[in-house]
């Protein structure tokens, strides 16, 4: 809803951009009962196939690389909380998970949670800054619990073999390293 002219400016500067990075927030889903005409039906699926459909345009012509942000944890809007079946068939990144496809396999991540990629003279590593570490947001915080993507051995493997992948990485080779996250971690 409130996307749409930047999805239209993207669009209209689409042949001039070689990449586009997405840290997360990804269609605004969760939202979805706060449109016009949603607050007693259920617009999750249609609020976030909308968004698929109205930057389609672009998003089939160049790399489109997207990271877990809080939006995208579940459908907390009234129609899928007071559905079980709704609700246990979109928490914890569900949706999200379903419609994108990352190179996570290829890069010893997990689902579209985190990964690397190179990309012309850039090494880039996306993280999961939502779940899967000491203290995360939304597996503390949320509507519904969120998580468990991996053990403790994978929470750490998330940071510990992007690390290496970060440092390891010869400038000269690739010219640029790149991290994409939704929210950095503050120390208190």
């Amino acid at each position: 809803m409130n996307g749409v002219p930047t999805s239209n400016y993207v669009k209209s500067i689409s042949d001039d951009i070689a990449l586009v990075l997405h840290g997360g927030d990804v269609g605004y889903a969760d939202d979805s009962f706060l449109h016009v005409g949603c607050a007693t039906s259920f617009c999750y699926e249609q609020t976030f196939d909308n968004y698929m459909i109205t930057n389609e345009p672009w998003t089939s012509k160049i790399p489109y690389m997207v990271a877990p942000g809080n939006h995208e944890a579940d459908c907390h809007d009234p129609a899928c909380l007071l559905d079980r079946h709704r609700r246990n068939k979109l928490s914890n990144f569900t949706a999200y998970n379903g419609r994108f496809r990352m190179p996570s396999e290829e890069s010893k991540g997990v689902m579209n949670m985190y990964y690397s990629f190179n990309y012309a003279n850039m090494h880039i590593i996306s993280l999961d800054t939502e779940t899967d570490y000491p203290d995360a947001p939304e597996e503390t915080r949320y509507v519904l619990p969120c998580g468990g993507f991996g053990d403790q051995v994978l929470t750490v493997h998330q940071y510990n073999i992007f690390f290496q992948q970060f440092v390891s990485l010869h400038v000269s080779s690739l010219g640029w390293r790149m991290i994409s996250l939704k929210r950095t971690r503050s120390a208190s």
